[in-house]
């Protein structure tokens, strides 16, 4: 196993595919490509940590330190899996939205429609997630959000998430 195959990942895998979706903002393909290797980044945690600690629980403990996390899981999931339930759950974050066709480039209708001091322009042309509540989350900030805790989290000390 490399030294640190967490750091490794992110590294060469993570950065670059969040870089490529942040320059092509309405693109759903590497949004969902961003989700997939963010999210997965737990489990070269879990390697890293060798703690036999589940990934589940390393995804918690990121989530309770980055929450958007949770939404780059659902989003991971949804792509993979396309319909996602809250069923058999048990005692893990429940999800927030449940079909893959609630990411979408084209569903929100930009500055025009948003609340006072929260839209800019070209915003429409942004991946959107549609929340189960109804809600709308745009995926630029949210994989933002991630990825900045990932860029300045300690691979180190992995063993502080386990």
């Amino acid at each position: 196993m490399a030294a640190n195959i967490a750091l490794d990942y992110f590294r060469e895998t993570v950065r670059p595919t969040v870089d490529e979706f942040l320059r092509d903002p309405f693109s759903v393909r590497r949004a969902r490509l961003a989700a997939i290797v963010l999210y997965h980044l737990a489990d070269y945690l879990k390697a890293q940590a060798n703690q036999g600690c589940g990934v589940t629980k390393i995804a918690e403990a990121i989530a309770r330190k980055c929450p958007d996390f949770l939404l780059v899981r659902d989003v991971c999931d949804a792509s993979k899996h396309c319909v996602l339930t809250n069923e058999s759950r048990g005692n893990k974050s429940p999800r927030r939205l449940g079909h893959s066709d609630q990411l979408d480039a084209t569903s929100h209708d930009g500055l025009f429609s948003a609340p006072f001091e929260s839209g800019f322009f070209a915003e429409a042309s942004y991946v959107w997630i549609k929340l189960d509540d109804g809600s709308w989350r745009n995926f630029v900030d949210v994989v933002s959000n991630v990825i900045s805790f990932f860029d300045i989290f300690d691979f180190d000390e992995v063993q502080a998430l386990s």
